[in-house]
């Protein structure tokens, strides 16, 4: 089976009490990627980062109803996850419909306040990323390492910045090793850290981070995979270390040189 893991954000500049429409980070779309049935689409997760207190509506015609849809409040300033999967629960989405995503936010000039979505197909044609469940990683477990990736400066445009590949900061992960991401954590609050390559078709997989919220954050992809019984955690092998991208999705307060954490556990050979 192709499995996959997406994620997709996007932003609007000081939105108000009034819902406004998103403007997608590069390379994101809100279309559900096409795929064939009986397999699904799940959106997982999803989450805000703003500097208020904001509301994302989350609707579709195929989904509940059109008006009002899926809302919840965000907390201000932090990136709690406020539709997690609960025990086999989440949202299916239909193959090739057009989300429409609204935020409410702070209302104050120039502030950047972001959506973040994490999607997961069963099936998607041309994709087939390295996922395993939380049997698996338990029967394989080795050692735990942690990856230190120091970004450039945050800016101030918000979206996907300051790309690193894998290997930027620190490079002791052993030669034609599997690795198994958990999560990670920063050493400041931002919207999400984005990690893709080969091992996952390319595309962009999400872990929120916040300073709070280190326990989530760090065992991000082990708490997903436990709560849909689904296949949620990324496997990377060391060999593709120089390929391996790491960025980030920032706001408008530009911070020099933060450090993501990447959390790993080097797995046994099958």
């Amino acid at each position: 089976m192709g499995r996959a893991l997406e994620i997709i954000g996007g932003f609007a500049t000081a939105p108000s009490t009034t819902f406004t429409s998103l403007t997608m980070f590069s390379g994101n779309s809100l279309q559900v990627r096409n795929f064939e049935a009986p397999h699904k689409a799940h959106l997982v997760t999803s989450w805000m980062y703003t500097s208020g207190t904001g509301v994302p509506q989350i609707k579709s015609p195929k989904l509940h109803d059109n008006l009002y849809g899926i809302q919840y409040a965000s907390q201000t300033g932090g990136v709690n996850p406020a539709v997690p999967v609960i025990w086999g629960d989440d949202q299916i989405l239909e193959a090739q419909d057009t989300l429409s995503v609204q935020i409410q936010g702070s209302a104050v000039g120039g502030k950047i306040e972001s959506w973040l979505g994490l999607i997961f197909y069963e099936d998607l044609p041309g994709i087939d990323a390295r996922l395993i469940d939380c049997n698996e990683l338990h029967m394989r477990a080795l050692n735990l390492v942690t990856v230190k990736v120091t970004h450039a400066s945050t800016g101030t445009t918000g979206g996907w910045v300051s790309q690193r590949v894998l290997n930027f900061t620190q490079d002791q992960l052993k030669a034609n090793t599997e690795y198994a991401l958990l999560g990670a954590t920063t050493d400041l609050a931002l919207g999400c850290v984005r990690v893709q390559g080969a091992d996952t078709g390319n595309l962009g997989i999400g872990i929120p981070v916040d300073s709070t919220q280190k326990y989530l954050c760090s065992n991000w992809f082990q708490i997903l995979s436990l709560g849909l019984g689904a296949p949620l955690i990324p496997v990377f092998n060391s060999a593709n270390k120089g390929g391996i991208l790491v960025d980030i999705a920032a706001n408008e307060t530009s911070v020099t040189t933060p450090s993501s954490y990447l959390m790993f556990q080097e797995l046994a050979k099958r």
